[in-house]
């Protein structure tokens, strides 16, 4: 028998239904990592393929990444970016790949 709150899910482990005794359940995240390492940096991808702004409708990989629904993209150097999301997690990998120079790609 499960418990749901806001903020916590737990099983009930008594037999008479009440909570008071409680076993929390691991918290287990949503949505995926991704740790992308371009084999150029991020500003020279930017530049050159997102050049024409009017076309992409966005002028950086950024913008790309994040106009997928639920998709995130934090650049942490001039060369990699760490990727979340919950769907089209598969979609956005599959694109980097086609179309951007990648060095190595590490989902978590």
């Amino acid at each position: 028998d499960l418990y749901n709150d806001v903020w916590a899910w737990g099983r009930k482990i008594d037999e008479f239904g009440t909570l008071h005794h409680l076993q929390l359940l691991e918290d287990k995240p949503d949505f995926q990592i991704m740790t992308v390492v371009f084999g150029e940096p991020i500003s020279q991808i930017d530049r050159s393929i997102f050049e024409d702004a009017a076309a992409w409708g966005v002028c950086s990989l950024q913008g790309w990444v994040n106009s997928y629904e639920s998709v995130r993209f934090v650049a942490i150097n001039d060369h990699t970016a760490v990727i979340t999301g919950e769907y089209n997690f598969e979609q956005v990998k599959v694109w980097l790949e086609k179309n951007i120079p990648v060095k190595s790609i590490k989902i978590s």
